[in-house]
């Protein structure tokens, strides 16, 4: 499966007023305003965009350069930067703006009920939450157990047999540990720790859990294609403690919803690879963490997650293009 082949068109500001400023005059056609509305509402990328219908007498590269001229004017930068010290940018279209507002009136609905003292019935059901996000991230790993294996070794207590099961059970050990310290402030040293944690008799190297990598022969790689070089470790360690940094601040001039903060959280951990391996997990733990720490029900986390990372796939070739 090639990931990477359909680059889109390369169109800069002078060719967008120039050569296709006709399609500025058509911008309030209906057809016109119903094709980008569908872009938008999928967040399409060029390789499925341009096999869309078309206005008549629009051509593919001309709504795309308009659409993306119009998607760059909304963008908004974070301080995490790339390998060539660019800023990232996420930009919103409506269907995120409402997929938000629903999180916010379901935590909103729950918040608070995840307390010390709560009646057995919430107990259980929190265990059963922490049980299916253990699983389900180990899953999303490769950890070939089923999802009742996986609960009646939890349930029971009895040690993992292989290393799919070891998987899990760091899992269920750290969702427990981030549950309790969800108002520590992230620091490098708690972020390896949380590594460790969930990498523990994981590694193949046991010497890499918990530390931050100092090599640079890393690189992600898709379906046997190589999509990803992340930056070199000698930056490891400023790039750390500005993820940090970005974790504990909520005081930033520009204000960022939490559930959009804890993805850029997600995606920095898995841009930088801080780590040999177990980045994924590392970085599945850190969104769970800082949503959680920012007051966010722990049963609806779990929805959240599966939501995010079951999209992950449609969504990779849009942030592997900045």
């Amino acid at each position: 499966m090639a990931l990477l082949k359909q680059h889109p068109p390369k169109i800069d500001v002078v060719e967008l007023f120039t050569e296709n400023a006709g399609i500025f005059t058509r911008m309030s056609d209906p057809d016109v305003v119903a094709a980008i509305q569908h872009a938008n509402h999928l967040y399409l990328y060029w390789d499925q965009f341009r096999y869309r219908p078309m206005p008549e007498g629009i051509t593919p590269k001309q709504l795309w350069g308009y659409l993306h001229f119009q998607r760059r004017l909304n963008q908004r930068p974070v301080v995490l930067t790339d390998t060539q010290g660019r800023p990232f940018t996420y930009w919103l279209p409506d269907r995120v703006l409402q997929i938000l507002n629903k999180i916010d009136r379901w935590s909103g609905e729950t918040i608070g009920t995840d307390q010390p003292g709560g009646l057995p019935p919430r107990e259980r059901y929190v265990i059963s939450s922490l049980m299916e996000e253990a699983i389900a991230s180990s899953q999303l790993e490769g950890a070939a157990t089923t999802r009742q294996m996986a609960k009646q070794m939890l349930r029971s207590g009895r040690k993992p047999r292989n290393h799919h099961e070891q998987m899990i059970y760091n899992n269920w050990i750290t969702v427990q540990y981030l549950r309790a310290n969800r108002a520590m402030r992230l620091t490098p040293e708690s972020l390896c720790e949380i590594h460790a944690m969930i990498t523990e008799e994981t590694m193949k190297d046991p010497k890499d859990s918990g530390r931050i990598r100092t090599r640079d022969d890393i690189v992600v790689d898709y379906c046997g294609e190589t999509v990803h070089h992340p930056p070199p470790s000698m930056l490891l360690p400023q790039r750390v403690e500005a993820l940090c940094d970005f974790a504990n601040n909520d005081e930033q001039d520009r204000w960022i919803h939490p559930v959009i903060k804890a993805t850029i959280l997600h995606f920095w951990i898995g841009y930088d690879h801080p780590f040999v391996d177990g980045n994924s997990r590392t970085a599945r733990a850190i969104f769970y963490w800082y949503l959680l720490s920012r007051g966010y029900w722990l049963f609806r986390i779990f929805v959240y997650l599966t939501i995010f990372f079951t999209s992950t796939i449609a969504i990779c070739p849009s942030i592997l293009v900045h």
